[in-house]
């Protein structure tokens, strides 16, 4: 015989007050709406104010450890802002640097969630600070260059050793020059012969 033709008679511990409570709701539908209505305003007022959404990866470190207890005391006296860095890896350093200018196109695109955007090393205002590198004889042949030319002598090369310097050491001069400039050359943030570079962003 099926099992719906024979009911249990068996009564749960939980019959009787669900009965109650049901022919109570019953007896005033009213008090129950509004009693229902007062529970979700009260939920809808603890969800807005206390409800809040954890995003940071600040939230995934064990705040029990001692190392991260000192990293969590750094960002709150230096800087709460988060940081990444996207890395990008290829066997010709061409691609490597096309990718990170393109890379770097797209983000400042975004400048609403990006704070800063680093891929290039860019020195080129330094340049016009170019007297900053020169040493204390070199200073003097130039001063005494631009000496020559503004009271209108003839610059001549073998008047503008200072302090006997010879051609080869203004040679050597020259060279070193060209290899500071050439430090101040825009250069990517790579790695590996160029193989790989990346970009640091802040947000």
């Amino acid at each position: 015989m099926p099992a719906e033709r024979n009911p249990l008679t068996e009564e749960s511990p939980l019959s009787l007050p669900l009965k109650w409570l049901t022919e109570q709701s019953l007896r005033a539908p009213g008090i129950v709406i509004g009693g229902a209505l007062l529970v979700t305003l009260l939920a809808v007022l603890v969800t807005v104010n206390g409800l809040r959404f954890k995003t940071s990866r600040l939230d995934l470190l064990n705040p029990q450890s001692s190392y991260n207890q000192r990293w969590l005391r750094h960002i709150e006296e230096f800087d709460e802002r988060d940081d990444a860095v996207i890395v990008v890896r290829a066997e010709d350093p061409v691609v490597v640097a096309t990718t990170l200018e393109d890379l770097a196109a797209k983000l400042r695109e975004q400048d609403q969630l990006f704070e800063s955007i680093f891929y290039k090393r860019q020195l080129d205002n330094i340049k016009a600070k170019g007297l900053h590198f020169l040493s204390e004889q070199e200073l003097h042949q130039l001063a005494l260059q631009v000496s020559q030319a503004t009271s209108g002598v003839g610059f001549q090369p073998a008047q503008s050793h200072v302090r006997g310097q010879e051609p080869g050491v203004r040679s050597q001069a020259s060279e070193s020059h060209l290899a500071r400039l050439q430090e101040l050359e825009p250069r990517y943030l790579t790695a590996e012969e160029g193989r790989m570079g990346f970009v640091l962003l802040r947000f």
